[in-house]
């Protein structure tokens, strides 16, 4: 690799990079998809994958993780040495998470109580309340009901993973960082296979799922990817070998599903790779949209840069926020009752239901960046 097309890699690193969004359109839709739906098995080939699609959609907060790392890892190396490196970090992300997510905790909280809106899974939620306020709700299912806010969980994740990241990025070498970035995606797997075995009480409590330390893979393998992009030789050797290593990749987890019938994030045996190598996956997807190949995937960057996806990648976090809450609110009220249909017309009383919840997340997605979150972002040229 030339120093010209290595300094205009790291021109574009350091810019808006094209093709985010629409990733981060194709995570939120999975999840979306996924989480308003039940599980379910259909019998023709075509149905079996939309099955298989649905029930995996566990994948969509993978690649969230994969990205968080990459990006936030990448924004850490490009400042650091820079004056005020820490509180600018600090202040950046709290502009854009925090007041999205406490103005939601308020509205639910503090705002709906007055209306007398008595509802079981508001209810759940606000008993646990102290969990969400502190970022902690991915900790406590074994006794805190979460209620309709069940997909905080990652969210947590994030946050805790915000806390400690910035000063090994920071405060270490690069070539220690990569080391790093290693030994914590070999204790994720650790720890997963240490809690399937020997702790079946947490293992049945999700803690292999939800635990921060079981899904700090994901990130650190983003993280990887953002290292390697900024040195010149690792960043070769990556373009040498990555065509080899996807196929290898993307073939392990074709035979996983093959042997076990499904790619389920938790389980015993080979599974407990799964989490691993679906972000190994998704972190090769994220070279691809970064360097994009010059013949075999132009159809992925062309793909990637459909106004739709992008779009709803804008969004993405609010949709996030919101679509847990309008699914419970959707179910408890107008939903169609998929217990009385089968086949393929169940598949489709599915995306009934889920896009009715889609579209109200992105309605509401659209006006809390006009009205919430574009107005703290603007601060952010306090702390360039």
């Amino acid at each position: 690799m030339g120093k010209t097309e290595f300094h205009a890699i790291q021109e574009k690193l350091k810019g808006r990079i094209e093709g985010l969004d629409a990733l981060r359109g194709i995570a939120v839709i999975w999840v979306v998809w996924h989480n308003c739906t039940d599980e379910f098995e259909l019998a023709g080939i075509l149905e079996k994958i939309l099955a298989f699609l649905t029930n995996n959609g566990w994948l969509g907060v993978q690649l969230f993780f994969v990205l968080s790392g990459f990006l936030i890892t990448g924004l850490l190396l490009d400042a650091k040495g820079s004056k005020h490196q820490y509180r600018n970090f600090y202040l950046r992300r709290t502009l854009r998470i925090f007041p999205l997510y406490y103005a939601t905790l308020i509205f639910l909280f503090f705002l709906l109580p007055l209306f007398s809106i008595d509802y079981e899974e508001l209810t759940k939620s606000q008993d646990s309340q102290i969990w969400f306020w502190l970022y902690l709700n991915n900790w406590t299912g074994m006794f805190a009901p979460v209620g309709m806010l069940t997909h905080f969980w990652s969210l947590a994740v994030e946050e805790q993973f915000y806390l400690f990241w910035p000063c090994l990025v920071l405060g270490l070498s690069r070539n220690n960082l990569m080391y790093s970035c290693i030994a914590f995606i070999l204790s994720a797997v650790v720890f997963r296979i240490v809690i399937t075995y020997f702790f079946p009480f947490l293992y049945d409590h999700d803690a292999t799922y939800t635990f921060t330390i079981a899904r700090w893979d994901s990130l650190a393998l983003g993280a990887l990817l953002a290292i390697a992009m900024r040195n010149r030789q690792w960043l070769q050797h990556m373009m040498n070998y990555r065509r080899t290593l996807t196929i290898t990749l993307v073939g392990s987890s074709i035979a996983i599903v093959l042997y076990t019938h499904n790619f389920s994030p938790t389980g015993s045996g080979i599974t407990v790779l799964n989490q691993t190598l679906a972000a190994a996956i998704f972190v090769m997807l994220l070279s691809y949209t970064v360097i994009p190949s010059n013949t075999s995937t132009v159809w992925l960057n062309r793909f990637l840069m459909g106004k739709f996806l992008n779009t709803v990648g804008k969004y993405s976090y609010a949709i996030y926020i919101f679509h847990g809450v309008l699914k419970h609110l959707w179910r408890s009220t107008f939903v169609i009752d998929t217990s009385e249909h089968l086949g393929l017309q169940l598949w489709l009383v599915n995306l009934y239901n889920v896009t009715i919840i889609f579209a109200a997340s992105m309605l509401l997605a659209m006006i809390s960046w006009r009205v919430l979150e574009r107005p703290f972002l603007r601060l952010k040229r306090y702390a360039r």
